[in-house]
């Protein structure tokens, strides 16, 4: 019954790392050694040009209308001073619609300098870029300075969903989570 009538409405790009013959490196572990060494950015803009590479192949399915890929942005990527020209360039580069794309951030993107971040979420909302905000519930930004950045959805973080039947305390945060996205309009996502 739910599969006659479920629809699609959007998907994720996740990288992996799947050695030849050996056993799989989690992302925990070769992210941050990426970020670390900067490899962030070139393995960031890399997984975008896919993204977007695998968005114009989808588009032959007759995607849903509000259908959207969530790629993850870090925190290095955000941070570079070239970033939404890089963004705009790998647009123009593939061809892909920013329409058919979401750029997930966590809120270490966004707590260095709020203002910047505002101004370029405000750029990439433009753009027609959707902007969630990734793990919510993890971080440690004031939900003062949250209530004035253009996101589109908080990413609930599976920490807050965990344990959610047996657990009245999980269960009041997720409501105050989803009562609050809702105040501002935002679509929620349980990770």
């Amino acid at each position: 019954q739910v599969l006659k009538t479920a629809v699609l409405h959007g998907a994720e790009a996740l990288i992996r790392w799947l050695p030849r013959g050996k056993a799989p490196v989690s992302p925990e572990e070769f992210i941050s050694v990426a970020e670390s060494t900067g490899l962030i950015l070139p393995l960031g803009e890399w997984v975008l040009k896919q993204a977007c590479t695998i968005v114009m192949e989808l588009e032959k399915y007759q995607l849903p209308e509000e259908f959207a890929l969530a790629v993850n942005i870090s925190a290095l990527q955000f941070a570079e001073e070239n970033f939404i020209d890089n963004v705009k360039r790998v647009f123009r580069e593939t061809g892909a619609t920013p329409l058919r794309l979401k750029f997930e951030l966590t809120e270490t993107c966004l707590v260095q300098d709020m203002k910047r971040a505002g101004k370029i979420m405000t750029e990439l909302r433009s753009m027609g870029l959707q902007v969630e905000l990734d793990d919510f519930g993890t971080g440690y930004s004031s939900l003062n300075s949250i209530k004035n950045l253009p996101l589109t959805a908080l990413k609930l973080d599976a920490s807050l969903i965990r344990g959610i039947e047996k657990d009245e305390s999980s269960r009041a945060i997720v409501r105050a989570a989803l009562a609050m996205a809702r105040a501002m309009s935002l679509q929620t996502i349980a990770e």
